[in-house]
């Protein structure tokens, strides 16, 4: 089966990364499926620092080494710059590629685009092709300020959303923030058999692969064998909540816990931080890493700390089978507490709680194994990306 992705309106498709767009698409590749990507090569200024240019990055057409075939359109109207071509989204090119691939399946990641216009019209005249779209927008990431939301979104996206929205057989959200969102900022409605939930999944690593990538990492960072590993990942920015976390690291000064960071920090943070960092020696600051090297820290580590804002990098853990400690946020975090099982993950708020949940996992390291269990069972049942690939497929 041939699946066309579109990966525009968030950044762009980057093949070693460890997104959702990746996920989807390189697990579709795997099964076998004939998987092309349509995406840019702009880059906005916040995420300069976390993309590397190569020369691939900047070809017009060519398929990466997970047998994904890559477009990177030009936008329609390049005299408009930049700043409102990346809030328009109307590429040239999007129609010829889709008649020369004729995929059976189109999933779209986000509708926020003018092109959502190209794409909804070659779905009406080709309805053996279905249409499917997700959601990620949140008022965490969008509606920020008075333009946001009542230009760009409630006038210019909603326009777009609701002329085209049709031709989508059906839209899947990440959490139920995503849907809410939706419906309100757009005005819109969707019959619940045109919906349904379809989170930020993973790879599921099997548990046997456990002490060998384990040992690895030990060795690696010349740890203790007996040591209970902390992973914190991500963007480091202060609603990471990292400081709050090394604060409560520093609050239980038993030698067998070992923290390792993964992430970059942002440059008018890095000092105030790296400082915090330095203060104990059992915190392992290890800069940025690909997916497939995060992903080993997290098939290593005892638990996976998110104690500020929600990141993917959370359903990988499960995927993994690490025991998580998170934050109920506001948004997507309400989605956890939804669909997580309370008593087998640790809800934190403030630091004495994540001071409390150190405090017990080594005084009772028995518990870490239970909630492994649920981490496996929970990512099998509704992360596993091959899972999520077969499901959409059904729906053909």
């Amino acid at each position: 089966m041939k699946i066309v992705f579109f990966s525009i309106v968030s950044y762009p498709y980057v093949s070693d990364y460890g997104y959702q767009d990746n996920g989807l698409a390189q697990t579709a590749a795997a099964l076998g499926d004939q998987v092309v990507e349509i995406s840019t090569n702009y880059i906005p200024n916040f995420l300069k620092r976390y993309i590397s240019i190569t020369p691939e990055f900047l070809e017009r057409e060519y398929t990466d080494k997970y047998n994904v075939k890559i477009y990177r359109v030009k936008y329609k109207y390049p005299f408009l710059g930049n700043f409102l071509n990346w809030r328009i989204r109307a590429y040239s090119g999007i129609q010829e590629i889709l008649e020369k691939e004729k995929p059976q399946i189109i999933f779209v990641h986000d509708l926020q685009e003018w092109s959502l216009f190209y794409i909804a019209e070659y779905l009406r005249k080709n309805p053996d092709c279905v249409g499917y779209a997700d959601l990620h927008c949140t008022y965490v990431n969008s509606c920020r300020n008075f333009i946001s939301k009542y230009i760009q979104h409630r006038v210019f996206y909603r326009y777009i959303i609701r002329k085209n929205i049709d031709a989508f057989k059906k839209v899947f959200y990440l959490a139920e923030d995503t849907l809410t969102f939706f419906e309100t900022e757009y005005a819109i409605k969707l019959p619940k058999e045109k919906t349904e939930l379809l989170p930020i999944g993973g790879i599921v690593s099997p548990p046997e692969n456990r002490l060998k990538v384990r040992q690895h990492i030990l060795e690696e960072l010349n740890l203790p064998e007996e040591s209970l590993i902390i992973v914190h990942s991500g963007k480091l920015e202060p609603t990471k909540r990292t400081k709050e976390l090394l604060e409560a690291f520093r609050n239980v000064p038993d030698e067998v816990l070992q923290l390792i960071i993964v992430g970059r920090i942002p440059e008018y943070y890095e000092k105030e931080l790296k400082t915090e960092i330095e203060k104990d020696e059992r915190v392992h600051f290890l800069g940025w890493k690909t997916a497939k090297e995060l992903q080993d820290y997290l098939i290593a580590a005892d638990l996976y700390a998110q104690p500020g804002t929600a990141s993917s990098t959370l359903n990988s853990a499960l995927c993994c089978g690490c025991p998580v400690m998170l934050s109920p946020q506001k948004s997507k975090g309400e989605a956890y507490r939804t669909y997580l099982d309370s008593d087998k993950v640790f809800f934190i708020d403030t630091i004495e709680d994540m001071t409390d949940v150190l405090k017990k996992i080594v005084k009772e390291p028995v518990l870490l194994s239970q909630y492994r269990e649920y981490s496996y069972e929970y990512a099998h049942s509704l992360l596993d990306y091959r899972r999520q690939i077969e499901m959409i497929k059904s729906y053909k």
